[in-house]
Order: structure tokens, then sequence, then C-alpha cells
């Protein structure tokens, strides 16, 4: 504890002490060990075990203490990370930021720890973007709408490059039952439009999409409904701004425009007409 010198100043008694002593080394399950010194203890991987070479009666000193804090720190991240990548393999991107909130904020904890994860082959970026091209092909993806993917996920440039992606028409078809459901009530023009849209959001080609969406079957009883909710929501639309003649043209030009044919429209006029 500080005393007063002669001169007047502050000065520190030397404790006498070169450091604490460590009471006991235990082998744990899974690599790990406890390291008791003094009243503290400490839980270490083996990676941390083998930098200290702990054992029974090893003085400590104060600095070398502080170091078994840090790699008791160090040692809990990584077990982390290592069951984060062992339950799903994640793009370097994503475990970097679940390794830095796990660390508090601790950057360069967390980058050491991403380094180790990479030098035990637990984090592979081309790995992990060949299981992911894999995993969304299979769900029907295509091949621009899964690199914009891996591009989201972090992963560079180069790993993207390298990946042999092609464009799989049967992929493409086999979103046409659900195109059918979706679209099949919409006259051709809007089926083919609609359905060309739809596929280049799964990502694939623009000239696939349309050739792909050409194929969707008519569904006669939606687009009778769909005709009807259309004619009904565009007349009831300009209705009180235009007189009847005036007011027909403009329907029918809505119609006409959304893919109808003027024979279909003008039964739903009489239909229309007939209900009043």
């Amino acid at each position: 504890m500080p005393s007063i010198g002669t001169s007047g100043k502050c000065t520190s008694v030397p404790s006498g002490r070169i450091g604490e002593e460590i009471v006991s080394v235990s082998r744990l399950k899974g690599g790990k060990f406890r390291v008791r010194i003094g009243a503290d203890s400490f839980l270490l991987v083996e990676r941390a075990y083998v930098e200290l070479m702990p054992f029974k009666g090893k003085k400590v000193s104060p600095e070398e203490k502080a170091r078994y804090r840090e790699l008791e720190k160090e040692g809990r991240v990584l077990a982390f990370g290592e069951g984060l990548a062992l339950r799903r393999r994640l793009s370097p991107m994503k475990m970097y930021r679940a390794l830095l909130k796990k660390a508090e904020g601790n950057k360069a904890l967390a980058l050491k720890i991403q380094g180790i994860l990479k030098e035990e082959g637990l984090l592979d970026e081309k790995a992990f973007a060949e299981e992911y091209a894999e995993e969304h092909s299979f769900r029907g993806i295509g091949p621009r709408r899964i690199l914009e993917g891996l591009a989201e996920e972090g992963v560079s440039r180069e790993t993207r490059a390298s990946l042999s992606l092609k464009e799989d028409e049967g992929k493409a078809r086999d979103h046409l039952p659900v195109m059918e459901r979706k679209f099949g009530g919409l006259p051709k023009r809007e089926r083919v439009e609609k359905g060309t849209a739809f596929l280049v959001r799964k990502g694939f080609s623009e000239g696939l999409s349309r050739e792909v969406a050409s194929d969707i079957r008519e569904n006669k009883r939606e687009r009778k409904e769909y005709l009807k909710s259309s004619f009904l929501k565009i007349r009831t639309g300009l209705e009180g701004r235009y007189n009847d003649q005036e007011l027909r043209y403009r329907v029918r030009a809505a119609l006409l425009g959304k893919g109808f044919s003027l024979v279909e429209i003008e039964e739903e006029e009489r239909l229309y007409e007939q209900d009043r």
C-alpha cells in the first residue's frame, strides 16, 4: 500500500510476493481445463492451456493473471463460434457479426476468433457459397438471384465468379403450377407479363422467364371472375364523371388494355345490365 517517503512523495511498499500460486489444474470434458489461481477460477480451452502451460504450484504474476482472464474470454467467444459453425454453415460476414456481438463489440477479438475458425476449417467462404447455391437452386431460385443473395451475404466477387451456375429450364417450369393458380385467370398478355416478372424475381433470365410464362394455361372460371371484378372496379371508378356512352368507351378501353377481347367485354356488359 502507498506510504509517505522522506521526500514527502507517495511511494509503494513492495509486497514481497512474486505472484499468486496456481492451486489446481483440472481437465474437463470437451478439451477444457479449469485452473484455480488463489481465490479465482479460470476456464480455458486447449489452445489457451497450451499457451500458458499451467501446473499446480506455479507462481503467476498480475500481468500473467490478466492474460488468463483474456484467454478465458477468448475461449468463450471461440466456443460460441465453433458451436455456431457446427450447427449450420454461415458466411464469414454473418459469423463475424455473431462473434462481434458475443465479444461485446471487441472487433479485434471477433477478427481473431474468425481467423481461428478458418484455420480449423469451420469457416469456408467457398464451401458456404457452393452450399448456398445448391440449396437455393433446389428451391427453384435462378442463377441471378442466387448471386445477388450471395452478395448480400458478403461473399466476395471472386468467390461468386468462381461458381458454375447455369439456368435450368426445368427449375423454372417447376413454378408453372403456382403461376397457373396465381395468373391463370388473367388474359394471355397479362398472364405472360406477370409470369415473366414472377420468374425474373426468382432469378431467371427474362428470355427464359418469358418463354416459360407463355405456357401458363388459362383458367376459364378464374378468368371470368377476374373480368367481372375488373369491369366493376373500373366502371365504379369512372361513374359520375362521364355520360353513358363515354363511360362505356373508357371501360372498354381499359379492359382491352388488360388483354380481354371485345366479345368478352360485351358479354360482361350484357350480364351487368341484366343484374341491374
